[in-house]
């Protein structure tokens, strides 16, 4: 699966300014992709034998052959998912890591900025935590219709109403415990922020680019707002009694999740093509962003 937000802004430079982290990590020549679902044709040590022929998920960049240097850098998928389903997983690990660190408990109403792949997966594990109200906003309509239908979730166009107006209305005022920063876009984070109560927590699950100017008295001394940094990369290294959370357990949670029909991933697949069709996708993606979700590319032709 292609990712929409990452490779395609390194791939267009988008808010790459030097002295960066995506200076380093999106350096050409850059070999894009993190995220695909293959079959173990061969293994180095006969230790590994038991995966050969296994279904697993991983994080190698699009290619039809990858090489991983251990077993710890994939995911072995059950009999009960498709190669399909599966993809969304890494996605899911981002979001869930998001709702922990967020510190979601039932009754809050969050906000959730952003309604692209991993906006859509946490209005949906949003609804699953036992919120009360979720507020989605996004300026792009097609994805807005893609969101999952409940009476908790109130979908926003910010080009057409007020943002912060709707979620004064279905909080009876008293405005978002938690805004999830889904967009990746830097400077809207401030305009985001205003949509919090009082000690509200902002939690930045995207990846976001170009340069965030605010008043740090009025947004963090003045209403005590809490910033969280969270992604899958800082996911615990090891799954512990405190903390069970790891990449593995949450991927399993995620699957467990998709199989028992507590969510539905298929509605976000936008594109299947064969990977001869990769230069035209990317124009796509480069052309018209907001209306491709899930883009898939399959390399068994």
């Amino acid at each position: 699966m292609i990712s929409t937000g990452t490779e395609l802004s390194i791939l267009c430079r988008e808010g790459i300014e030097k002295e960066c982290v995506w200076t380093s990590y999106g350096a050409y020549p850059f070999y894009p992709g993190y995220n695909n679902v293959g079959v173990v044709i061969d293994v180095a040590d006969e230790k590994d034998r038991h995966l050969l022929g296994k279904r697993v998920l991983s994080y190698v960049p699009h290619a039809q052959y990858g090489i991983l240097n251990s077993e710890e850098d994939l995911t072995v998928l059950p009999d009960e998912i498709d190669d399909e389903d599966a993809l969304f997983t890494v996605f899911g690990q981002i979001v869930l890591q998001g709702i922990r660190r967020g510190r979601v408990v039932m009754g809050e109403t969050a906000v959730v900025y952003g309604a692209g792949l991993l906006g859509q997966i946490t209005v949906d594990f949003l609804r699953l935590s036992g919120c009360a109200r979720v507020v989605v906003c996004d300026t792009a309509e097609k994805r807005l219709s893609l969101i999952t239908k409940s009476p908790i979730v109130t979908t926003v166009n910010p080009l057409k109403e007020s943002v912060k107006d709707v979620v004064y209305n279905v909080t009876k005022g008293r405005m978002a415990d938690v805004v999830f920063e889904l967009t990746g876009v830097g400077p809207l984070i401030p305009k985001e922020m205003e949509c919090l109560h009082d000690l509200g927590r902002l939690v930045i699950l995207s990846s976001p680019r170009g340069e965030t100017t605010m008043d740090f008295h009025d947004f963090v001394n003045r209403t005590s707002t809490e910033i969280i940094g969270a992604h899958n990369m800082s996911h615990t290294p090891a799954a512990t009694l405190n903390d069970p959370w790891d990449k593995a357990r949450d991927n399993e949670f995620f699957m467990d999740t998709v199989i028992n029909g507590f969510i539905d991933v298929k509605r976000l697949i936008s594109h299947r093509e064969p990977y001869t069709k990769a230069i035209e996708l990317y124009k796509m993606l480069i052309e018209d962003r907001p209306n491709a979700m899930g883009v898939l590319m399959d390399w068994d032709i």
